[in-house]
């Protein structure tokens, strides 16, 4: 009887007036378990737009229309579409549309739409729409989780998650829950609405990282351990009544924590600020890490931390500003990362850059000598050596003269072989890096040798005894031809008067005597007429014999001073060194 009327009444405004008009597709096709909407827009005659009005949407069932929706008394409505049917629109904007939750094959079917106005009239729109269900998920629907995620004991882990759903859900209130799957149960390990629910296990551990209406259904745990190593899956319910879970799950491994910061090394100077940076990486937003530092300086210095994030990495970093000083190279300095259960470090070893100091020049074993004797003739072998780092270059100079040079090493010889005048004097070692330099010096002396002596001596010993030996020879040759001159020799001292003889006598002594100390030679003194008169009577009778006996007589050393080896000189013509 009622769709009678309805029917005859649209006839009648039809053929009043053509402004009646509805769009709504003619067949749509949802999935079962999720929500459709039924797009509808509308028009209806001018002189009714201030009208209160109010619009029921109908689901035809054997030949009966059900209401499936009414905008003003939902009492009007069948038990089954009542709490799942709404519009989400404004009908006074012309809005007819219609959603359906939590589709059901019963759902399936013919649906109209009819706009009633308050003390006006009514209308229907046709044709009518045929929703039909599919038993196949929407596709609408749709969770991506991580087949797996390991977790390092002692920290936190984050499991990602997104997901989708229908669209005529997005204006639902929803919750998230996710399971840990033990044996053939399932465990809540987090609820989004009602922790109360979740196992002792994980409660106060567990949280969502993003918003559920945005898509993102993550899940942190924090402070991992052994026993939460398993399966998980999510899930998500709109109203009780669209509900969805993940599939595949998530299996979650707990390994042994290794994670370790990072120290970023920077030059270091002695005596000046120096900024060492720390970092830790994590992709979980749960609990968080604390970095720490451990200094050998006497101050700590000053920590600032600071949390970035890049993309789904969290990098937790600490800066520490101090002054090292010379006695901190080779100390370590550390930097722990720090959870409520467990902790990991890195050390790094301080290398201070300082200018060169403390250098030292050495000569056997002996150090920092101002001045060293060396033997002319020897070699001698002097070290230099400093302390910095980086390591210095170091340089020997001589009279301003480079004589040796190195780079990069804190030590540097010289050899000096075969000494002589030209290696005496100033020697300079000069040490630099870019941090400074530093210079020392030593003096080279000669020493002269004692051998050199010895043999200068010796050499003047037989410069003497050459010289000697020529003037001997020279002698005994005078000697051989006293025969044949003796005559004239004993005219030659025959010639003068006693007197004049004694004079001449004392003259020739005197000038002997001068000539001997201007040539510093030490002789005896001659013998007297008498014997070069025998000399030569023995010479007349045996030439042979007497040639020998005077060559004994002028080689044998007598103690009588006046053997001398002038005794077979002429000193009658005054020229007794003439024939030296």
């Amino acid at each position: 009887m009622i769709g009678k009327s309805y029917f005859v009444l649209s006839l009648l405004q039809v053929g009043l007036t053509q402004v009646w008009k509805g769009d709504t597709p003619r067949e749509l096709t949802a999935q079962e378990g999720s929500c459709v909407q039924i797009p509808c827009h509308y028009t209806y005659p001018s002189h009714l737009q201030t009208h209160s009005r109010g619009g029921v949407w109908f689901n035809e069932e054997r030949g009966r229309s059900l209401i499936a929706f009414h905008s003003k008394d939902h009492r009007h409505e069948m038990p089954r579409f009542r709490h799942r049917t709404r519009l989400p629109g404004n009908l006074k904007d012309g809005d007819c549309s219609l959603i359906i939750t939590n589709i059901g094959q019963e759902d399936a079917g013919p649906y109209y739409f009819r706009i009633e106005f308050d003390n006006g009239p009514s209308y229907s729109y046709h044709p009518v729409t045929r929703l039909r269900v599919s038993a196949e998920p929407s596709q609408e629907w749709r969770v991506d989780t991580p087949r797996e995620v390991t977790a390092q004991e002692g920290s936190c882990v984050q499991i990602p998650c997104q997901y989708s759903y229908p669209s005529c859900l997005g204006n639902q209130t929803r919750v998230g829950i996710w399971f840990n799957k033990k044996q053939s149960s399932s465990l809540i390990a987090s609820h989004s609405k009602d922790h109360n629910r979740e196992i002792p296990q994980f409660r106060n551990r567990t949280r969502l990282s993003g918003d559920l209406k945005d898509g993102d259904c993550s899940l942190i745990i924090n402070d991992i351990t052994q026993r939460d190593a398993g399966p998980y899956y999510f899930r998500v319910e709109f109203d009780n009544k669209n509900n969805y879970n993940s599939q595949p799950v998530t299996q979650l491994r707990v390994s042994d924590f290794t994670d370790k910061p990072m120290i970023f090394p920077v030059e270091i100077i002695a005596g000046k600020h120096v900024n060492i940076i720390c970092t830790f990486d994590t992709t979980c937003n749960g609990t968080a890490p604390v970095l720490t530092w451990d200094t050998p300086t006497d101050k700590p210095g000053s920590v600032s931390n600071t949390v970035t994030q890049h993309g789904v990495t969290l990098t937790y970093t600490s800066v520490l500003t101090l002054i090292p000083s010379l006695k901190h190279h080779g100390h370590n300095l550390t930097c722990r990362v720090r959870y409520p259960s467990v902790t990991s470090e890195r050390i790094l070893v301080l290398t201070v850059q300082y200018a060169p100091r403390n250098l030292r020049i050495t000569y056997l074993h002996t150090i920092n000598p101002s001045s060293i004797n060396i033997i002319e003739g020897s070699s001698a072998v002097i070290k230099c050596s400093v302390e910095s780092f980086p390591a210095s270059s170091l340089t020997w100079r001589h009279l301003n003269v480079t004589v040796n040079r190195t780079r990069s090493n804190n030590e540097l010889w010289l050899v000096i072989f075969n000494v002589t005048s030209w290696h005496i004097g100033g020697y300079q070692c000069v040490a630099e890096n870019e941090h400074g330099a530093v210079e020392g010096s030593i003096t080279v002396e000669r020493q002269v040798s004692n051998q050199w002596k010895v043999g200068l001596l010796g050499g003047g010993i037989l410069l003497c005894a050459g010289l000697g030996g020529l003037l001997i020879l020279k002698c005994v040759r005078k000697g051989s031809s006293t025969g044949r001159e003796h005559t004239a020799q004993a005219e030659c001292v025959s010639s003068y008067s006693p007197g004049e003889q004694t004079d001449r006598s004392l003259k020739r002594g005197n000038g002997k005597q001068e000539i001997k100390q201007n040539h510093q030679i030490y002789e005896y003194q001659y013998p007297s007429f008498e014997d070069w008169e025998v000399a030569g009577t023995l010479s007349h009778q045996k030439k042979k014999e007497g040639k020998v006996l005077e060559m004994e007589s002028n080689h044998s050393l007598s103690p009588d001073p006046e053997d001398s080896l002038y005794a077979n000189c002429d000193f009658c013509q005054d020229a007794i060194y003439g024939n030296i």
